[in-house]
């Protein structure tokens, strides 16, 4: 079961209203595994360049993103077997912007759908050259993480907040500053224990458990792809 909020068609347009109220993109999720599972996809790909796509439903307003190559599909319904094109929602405050000398490099991306079907991509998406995701991302977006998304990260919360049997707080005893929320956000997940209740947990805590994993998803430490 995963936690959804809401629609993802709902939460950008609640991006794109907030973007034209402030001068800052919104971002409701900080922790990886929080932005994977919001998001619809999540995907192993290199940007190429800017590009446009014409919308057949909205003829003569060409979408501006940019084309992509995937190369692997950790969460979307195989949506990429035809997909060379993401929006990156330009003309709002939460538009994304690539560098232009970081093009033909593998990226894990997330994103959204939307009825279209388009597929976008935010200023509060997980974008991240693969050679600087952790072994932790890794494998997250390769199976861990789907195991945690029936749990809630609380991103931001009180010291006197205590955690529900489904909630990991960002900010608790053991991640007080802010060099340990950081290596929290690389090196943990939040994800169910034998028991039910979501904890904090490191690589070498939920790789190869079926009960993290679901029994279809379990990756042994050296079936882990860090490539």
């Amino acid at each position: 079961m995963r936690c959804v909020t809401g629609t993802s068609a709902m939460m950008i347009l609640l991006l794109l209203e907030a973007s034209f109220l402030s001068e800052a993109c919104p971002c409701f999720y900080w922790h990886p595994q929080a932005i994977y599972c919001h998001s619809d996809f999540a995907i192993k790909a290199a940007f190429l360049h800017e590009s446009e796509w014409n919308d057949p439903i909205f003829p003569g307003n060409p979408r501006k993103g940019y084309a992509i190559k995937p190369k692997e599909e950790y969460k979307g319904n195989n949506w990429f077997q035809n997909v060379t094109f993401i929006s990156s929602l330009a003309n709002t405050s939460c538009e994304y912007s690539h560098n232009a000398d970081q093009f033909n490099i593998d990226y894990l991306i997330t994103g959204f759908r939307d009825n279209t079907p388009s597929l976008y991509v935010t200023a509060c998406s997980l974008i991240t050259p693969w050679s600087q995701l952790s072994p932790m991302e890794i494998a997250g977006v390769q199976g861990a993480y789907d195991a945690g998304c029936s749990c809630q990260i609380i991103e931001f919360n009180p010291p006197s907040r205590i955690a529900g049997e489904n909630e990991c707080l960002m900010n608790d005893a053991d991640c007080e500053d802010d060099d340990a929320i950081q290596r929290r956000k690389r090196d943990q997940m939040c994800a169910p224990n034998e028991k039910g209740t979501c904890t904090w947990k490191k690589l070498e805590e939920v790789q190869g458990n079926s009960w993290a994993y679901g029994e279809s998803q379990a990756l042994p430490a050296e079936e882990l792809n860090l490539e």
